[in-house]
């Protein structure tokens, strides 16, 4: 199911805990599809290496990263 979809997608949003980030990158991007576009929500990784090995699956498969933060956004105020 999983496969199906993912081969007519073309942004992805990955929220999960950064202890899962890259079981989940590798899990999807083992698979042909026509992904373009990958929008991390929380911090990529808990190591650098694991950021990198991230960074670089999406390099090769020409899939432009995005990383989201909003907690360390200083727009962001707590009422």
């Amino acid at each position: 199911m999983i496969c199906l979809i993912l081969q007519k997608a073309e942004f992805v949003v990955v929220a999960v805990p950064y202890k899962n980030t890259l079981n989940v990158f590798n899990n999807f991007l083992k698979f042909k599809s026509n992904i373009k576009y990958i929008f991390c929500e929380k911090p990529i990784s808990n190591s650098l290496n694991s950021a990198l090995k991230i960074a670089n699956l999406c390099k090769n498969k020409k899939i432009k990263l995005f990383i989201n933060n909003r907690r360390l956004d200083s727009g962001i105020k707590k009422t």
